[in-house]
Formats: structure tokens, sequence, C-alpha cells
């Protein structure tokens, strides 16, 4: 009788492998269609990345059921699924965080700034605007920068200079700048009020939250500064007085510490040439003493001389 057939070797293949080629194809042909503009975003490689676990477990349990093939667990399909899985979390977080860091979160900054920024220009038509800067920070997540705006829990900083001719000119154009923000939905806006230098005196007002754009002029001026140019730099007459006062206590102390060092120099020095003077009258006696005992030994040589 003829010898049977060797049963065939089951196909071996390491888990994970067909999942990637099937991912590289499928990322490279979207990254390919996205640069020539044939109407696919490269966001979909992003949001379509969690696919990748769900061929993954299809090609296990495939793997496992069918027959004439044997999937290999080794060290390197073991990295090639965990290097799968860790992509899909990867790509899958990537659009969630573009909606805070991303390009459409910065736009939308910046379309609310200019909005702001027109906003605060027609309130004062050529009112002597000498300088306007806006900074918006949006702290969620922007879905359209087309049509996202200011929401609570936003932030908003205006920076205004103004050209006033006196405290209650400033003081009007700055109500006109508040009520032009009066319905930016936000509370945490704060604005910065200063006037251009006119005559060595400025004004400053700062406005730190939304309730305070509904003041009046009269409750503004509770909040007004009148700085003026001084040596110390731009403040009020106050701070100025205190700067000034601070300051001569300052010098007060300073020559009150540089005459307690010249007190304690000039001890120090008069120690010095006490010490000088008693080492001199020591090494004098001492001196004195020699010449004695030498003057008394040539004494006694010469009287033993004339002795003899």
């Amino acid at each position: 009788a003829a010898p049977k057939a060797a049963p065939e070797a089951p196909r071996v293949r390491r888990v994970g492998t067909f999942t990637m080629g099937v991912t590289m194809i499928l990322v490279g042909l979207l990254i390919v269609c996205s640069l020539f503009g044939w109407g696919i975003p490269l966001e979909w490689v992003f949001r379509f990345s969690p696919l990748i676990l769900v061929a993954l477990g299809v090609e296990v349990l495939v793997g496992a059921f069918s027959k004439g093939a044997k999937l290999k667990y080794d060290f390197l399909s073991i990295f090639v699924c965990g290097l799968l899985t860790l992509a899909a979390l990867a790509f899958s977080a990537v659009p969630f965080v573009l909606q805070y860091f991303g390009p459409s979160h910065e736009l939308a900054e910046r379309r609310v700034e200019t909005e702001i920024y027109e906003k605060v220009l027609n309130s004062l038509p050529g009112e002597g605007l000498e300088m306007l800067n806006v900074s918006a920070a949006i702290q969620r997540p922007v879905q359209n920068a087309e049509t996202a705006s200011l929401q609570a829990g936003d932030y908003l900083t205006v920076s205004v200079t103004l050209s006033a001719s006196d405290e209650a000119d400033f003081l009007a154009k700055a109500a006109k700048i508040n009520a032009a923000l009066a319905d930016v939905k936000t509370s945490n806006i704060s604005v910065y009020y200063t006037s251009a230098e006119k005559d060595g005196t400025k004004w400053e007002l700062q406005v730190y939250d939304r309730l305070q754009l509904d003041d009046t002029t009269d409750q503004m001026k509770t909040r007004l500064r009148t700085l003026q140019d001084t040596e110390y730099g731009w403040m009020t007459a106050e701070e100025a007085a205190a700067q000034t006062q601070d300051h001569a206590a300052e010098l007060e102390t300073q020559a009150a510490n540089y005459e307690a060092q010249l007190e304690e120099q000039a001890a120090n020095y008069e120690t010095q040439l006490e010490d000088q003077a008693a080492s001199y009258e020591n090494e004098l006696e001492q001196l004195r003493g020699q010449y004695e005992q030498q003057i008394e030994a040539l004494q006694q040589q010469l009287d033993e001389q004339s002795a003899a």
C-alpha cells in the first residue's frame, strides 16, 4: 500500500503583522489624498485611529478560529501589538488636544480679539484712541473657529491708552468703552485705562470684573489714580510723598550706619595705636636694661684695670 502523505503543517503567522500592514497602507493613502487636496482631511487619520484596535481584535479572533493557521505569540508579536495599541491611543487623543492648543483654538482667539478690537474702535470714532491691545484666552475646546465666542470661564484683557484733555474727559471716554464691552459674556475681564502724558500728569483706571463695567463716572472716579512724573517714576502724589519719606529714612539709616562704621574704625585705630605704643615701650625698656648691663660690665672692667 502507498504511504500516506504527511499532514500539512499549519501556517504560522505573528499576531499583529496583518493589522500593521493594513494600517500602514491606509494611513499612507490618507496622507497622499490629503497632500493632493482630494477632499480627505488629514484629521481622519486621528479620528479613525481606534479602528486599529478593532482590526487587531478581528485578526486575533480569525486566527484563533480558522483552520490551517496558527498565531505566534513571541516578543516581537507582543511588541507589535503594544505599538499598535499605543499608536491608536495616541492618535485618538490628538483631536482633543488640538481643540485646546491647535490652529482652530488659536484662530478662534484671534477672531474674538479682532471683534473686541473693532468694538472698542467703534465706541470712540476719532476721539483720541492712541493705543489698544486686546488679549483673549478661551479655556474650552473649540469645535468651530468661525462661531466660537467668549463664555463663562474665558479670559479677556484689554489695554487702552487715551488722549484726554482732563480728568472728566478721560472718565467719559472710559465709560464709552465700558458700555461697548458690556455684552461680553465672560466675567473674567480686565480693562486697563491710561492716558497720554499731559503737562506732567497722567490718569490711570483699572476694571477687574464685568460688574465694574456698569459703574458710573462718579463710581469710576473713586478708583481713578492721578499720576505725576516724579524722580521715582510715574506715581500719585501720596505715593511720591511716601517714596520720599522712605528714601529719606533710608538715607538716615545709611548715614547712621556710616557713622557707626567710622566710630568703630576710629576705636580700632586707637586700640591699635595703644597696642603699638605699649609694644614700643616694652622694647625701649628691654633695650635700656641691656644698655645698663653693658655699661655696668664696662665699668667693672675699667675698675679691675685701674686696680691692677
